[in-house]
């Protein structure tokens, strides 16, 4: 699935995440060439829908590293 794309969205179509944040850190790294961004996400789920996916929008990112609970 592409990421670069947006897709339009209604109010009528609305419904409340399955997930939330709870906790956000973050650290900058600044450079004249390029900035990277360090976060760490305190994420609970809100459903009871353990099928539920967790997807994390990341259009125009590059994806470096990523850990669940301490696990690569």
């Amino acid at each position: 699935m592409r990421t670069d794309q947006h897709q339009r969205k209604y109010l009528k179509d609305y419904r409340p995440p399955d997930y939330g944040i709870s906790r956000t850190r973050l650290r900058f790294d600044l450079d004249e060439t390029a900035t990277r961004v360090e976060s760490h996400l305190q994420i609970s789920r809100r459903t009871d829908d353990e099928g539920a996916p967790l997807v994390l929008d990341g259009v125009g990112l590059k994806l470096l590293e990523i850990e669940i609970d301490g696990t690569p």
